[in-house]
C-alpha cells in the first residue's frame, strides 16, 4: 500500500485454518496489524541573510567558516550526511564538521560548520559541490539528497609600490 500523506492504520485480521475439504474451521487466529506513514520534515538553515553558502571574497590560503543548522520538524529522528559531489574536482577545499549524524525531532537541531579554504585564485558561482543526504534511521534508506550551492572568490592580495612618490632620494 502506497500512501501519499501521513496516516496511521490499525486493523485486525482473522486467519482461519480449515480441513482439506474446506468444510470446517479447526482454528482461528486473530492478528492485530498497525502501520504508519509519515513525512520527513527536515530543514537546512543557511546563516542569516544568505540563501546559499556564500563565502564572498576570501584571500588565497585563508579559511572562512559558515555556520548552518539542521532542524527536524518531523515525529521521528533522521540521519544526515553531508559530502562532496563526486564530479567536483577540488573536494579538499571544504571541511565539514560534523559531516554526519542524527537529528532528533524538535526545535534545537544540529549546528554544522562548513569551512572553505582554497590554495589558488578561483571563482565559484552557485556551484553544486556539496550534497546533503537525509536517511531514515530505521531501515537506513536515503529519503532525499539535495545540493547545497556555494559561491566564493579567492584572490591574492596585490599592491603597487612607487618609490619615487614616497621617498626623497635627494641630490
Amino acid at each position: 500500500v502506497w500512501l501519499n500523506f501521513p496516516q496511521k492504520l490499525k486493523e485486525a485480521i482473522q486467519i482461519d485454518i480449515f480441513d482439506s475439504k474446506k468444510n470446517r474451521a479447526f482454528m482461528s487466529h486473530h492478528v492485530n496489524v498497525s502501520a504508519e506513514s509519515f513525512d520527513v520534515l527536515f530543514d537546512f538553515i543557511y546563516p542569516k541573510t544568505l540563501d546559499h553558502l556564500n563565502y564572498g571574497t576570501v584571500k588565497v590560503g585563508e579559511e572562512k567558516v559558515l555556520q548552518c543548522q539542521l532542524r527536524n520538524k518531523g515525529k521521528y529522528p533522521n540521519t544526515y550526511q553531508i559530502f562532496m559531489n563526486k564530479s567536483f574536482p577540488n573536494p579538499n577545499m571544504f571541511k565539514i564538521s560534523p559531516s554526519e549524524g542524527e537529528v532528533a525531532p524538535g526545535d534545537k537541531g544540529v549546528v554544522v560548520n562548513i569551512a572553505f579554504k582554497c590554495d589558488s585564485s578561483k571563482k565559484f558561482n552557485n556551484s553544486k559541490a556539496i550534497m546533503l543526504s537525509i536517511s531514515d534511521p530505521i531501515n537506513e534508506k536515503v529519503t532525499n539528497t539535495i545540493a547545497l550551492p556555494f559561491s566564493a572568490e579567492t584572490v591574492y592580495s596585490s599592491f603597487q609600490l612607487d618609490p619615487n612618490s614616497c621617498l626623497d632620494w635627494g641630490p
